[in-house]
């Protein structure tokens, strides 16, 4: 087996569930944001717009900006992304997990960095991983799953893809990874039943499938993680 040197994490619905409440709660942020802040007329009418451009660019900031809307980052992520300590929590087993894996550790995340760094602070795992966050504010105008947004992390951190596993919840996201030769492990959720992810799509590119980041899971999956 090839020798794993880093591991790339995505952030909502790999590191917590996406059944949680945060994401749905972020989610009806951004409709309130899009009524209170860009004039939509109400939540249905913002949601029914943003399922178009999310499904289209990735990135609800994207969406709206190629939309033809003036967003200020700063105060759209802030407002979105508010209350995590409500519904994140300390999880033993994805702690035990990281503190075992002796390889560098990064989040990369469609979000922004300070409210990544919100949320890992309210897991109570920021400092299992590096300081530097891969979010919004890094990628700039590319986003996963787009290879350029890959290219910029492997580039600032100097890593090899080759020598890389990405842990992540999107199929649409792992199929780029594999492409680059990324070690795979898909977290299996509402996420994958979102994307209608089909079994022989899954089985093409993902290495390793885990219900969640436990030590004990994913190593019976992926057990030349550890040195031995």
């Amino acid at each position: 087996m090839k020798t794993i040197e880093t591991l790339l994490f995505d952030l909502d619905g790999t590191l917590y569930p996406a059944c949680n409440g945060y994401q749905d709660h972020c989610h009806q942020n951004i409709f309130r944001y899009m009524v209170d802040k860009l004039g939509f007329e109400d939540m249905k009418k913002a949601e029914v717009f943003w399922r178009d451009v999310f499904k289209k660019y990735n990135q609800t900031i994207r969406g709206l900006r190629a939309g033809g809307y003036e967003v200020d980052a700063d105060d759209f992520w802030g407002y979105i992304r508010e209350g995590p300590e409500k519904f994140l929590s300390k999880d033993p087993d994805v702690r035990v997990l990281l503190e075992s894996l002796p390889q560098k550790k990064y989040i990369f995340t469609n979000c922004a960095e300070k409210q990544a760094l919100q949320a890992l602070e309210a897991m109570g795992i920021a400092d299992c991983f590096e300081k530097d966050i891969f979010g919004s504010y890094f990628m700039d105008e590319v986003c996963k799953p787009e290879p350029a947004a890959f290219a910029k992390v492997f580039e600032h951190c100097k890593i090899d893809p080759h020598t890389t596993a990405f842990f992540e919840d999107s199929l649409k996201n792992i199929k780029t990874a594999k492409s680059l030769g990324m070690t795979t492990v898909l977290i299996t959720g509402r996420t994958l039943k979102e994307e209608d992810g089909q079994q022989q799509e899954v089985e093409a590119v993902v290495d390793a499938v885990v219900q969640k980041p436990g030590k004990a899971e994913v190593q019976a999956a992926l057990p030349w993680l550890w040195p031995q």
